[in-house]
């Protein structure tokens, strides 16, 4: 169920979420379907994260970057997310933003961990669905377990080389 916010409403779960954040130093504090969520990704986490984020650079074509926790603003169910990587055009991320536009995002990445599985598999997927953002999700640590890919907009990104040189979409 969507919860829809107005603008005075908006600025109050925007301050809320400073407030957790500031009061959690380290922490992502998300507001989706109505829930407030605070994490504080672990070490293993980050290190599978960064890893993650290098290894997609070293893929994209020129024109697009990797940014990691950026702060997503999803405009008509009002609610924020912060996920683990961004895709978006460099034009974009090399300015000073607050919040991404997901109308911008060619890809989330979201590392899976055992308390943030149930929300990156159901309502940030969702989230990428709905905005027709392609979504990965990958399972902590390296090498990596599984990765899971949803091709739900293809905005610029194409299948890496398979290692016979061609490439192959998936769906």
């Amino acid at each position: 169920m969507a919860v829809v916010l107005d603008r005075e409403t908006e600025q109050e779960v925007e301050a809320v979420l400073n407030a957790m954040e500031s009061a959690v130093p380290g922490s992502r504090a998300e507001y989706l379907g109505g829930s407030y969520t605070l994490n504080r990704p672990r070490t293993n986490h980050q290190y599978t994260q960064i890893e993650l984020a290098i290894a997609i650079r070293q893929m994209l074509p020129e024109g697009l970057s990797v940014v990691t926790e950026p702060r997503v603003h999803q405009v008509d169910d009002e609610g924020w997310i912060v996920p683990d990587i961004v895709v978006a055009p460099t034009e974009l991320l090399t300015q000073e933003l607050a919040i991404v536009d997901p109308a911008e995002i060619v890809l989330i990445a979201e590392v899976l961990s055992p308390s943030t599985t149930a929300k990156d598999r159901g309502p940030k997927r969702e989230f990428c669905e709905r905005f027709e953002i392609d979504y990965s999700a990958v399972e902590l640590g390296r090498p990596w377990g599984t990765i899971e890919v949803f091709d739900f907009g293809h905005r610029g990104l194409t299948p890496p080389p398979t290692p016979s040189g061609t490439a192959e979409a998936t769906d």
